[in-house]
């Protein structure tokens, strides 16, 4: 008889020892809920101009984290004269960003029509002004003074600091001097 109550004592014992396990640990879950952190300003909707070779070109209001790609689709979709060889699909856009799209070139090495009718507009000084804070690479070299290196040199620098406060800040830029800012001033915008 001492033999089982010592064996009754040694189960008592080690249920309540997994009982108190199992209080401890339903306490403990619930005391650590998991810690979830949220920015605000990467939930908000990005708003985009859309413009170029695509079916209707306007501003959009996209959701965050959307890419050039929503932005096209948003706009109606690509024009038949869309060169989408000039642009990224993928690439995240910003928010005020203004994304054009290129029209291809027509054979005989003229631009189409659509093209030809802009650039006709931009030599009657109707011209928009290149943004250097969303201009591509191509979109830069077209300014006076400025090639494709130095031109791929603003975007890097937009890319690693930040964008442009204002025209005077691309004299950081190496190879761009203020002799050069000012050639092109009447040309470019920060879009602020």
């Amino acid at each position: 008889m001492g033999l089982t109550r010592i064996g009754l004592a040694i189960v008592a014992i080690a249920a309540a020892v997994a009982l108190v396990f199992v209080i401890f640990r339903g306490i403990d879950e619930r005391s650590a809920p998991p810690i979830v952190i949220e920015d605000a300003a990467a939930m908000r909707p990005i708003v985009v101009d859309v413009r170029g070779a695509v079916a209707t070109p306007g501003v959009y209001a996209l959701p965050a984290g959307a890419r050039v790609q929503d932005a096209v689709n948003a706009s109606g979709g690509l024009s038949e004269i869309a060169d989408l060889s000039t642009v990224n699909l993928a690439r995240r856009l910003r928010d005020g960003e203004s994304l054009r799209i290129a029209a291809l070139v027509a054979d005989g090495g003229l631009p189409s029509r659509e093209a030809s009718d802009e650039g006709a507009a931009r030599e009657q000084g109707g011209a928009e002004k290149i943004n250097i804070n969303t201009a591509s690479a191509e979109e830069l070299d077209a300014l006076p003074g400025i090639g494709p290196v130095t031109a791929a040199r603003i975007v890097d620098f937009r890319e690693q600091h930040g964008p442009y406060r204002s025209i005077d800040d691309l004299i950081h830029v190496q190879g761009i001097s203020m002799r050069t800012v000012d050639g092109f001033r009447d040309l470019v915008t920060t879009g602020q």
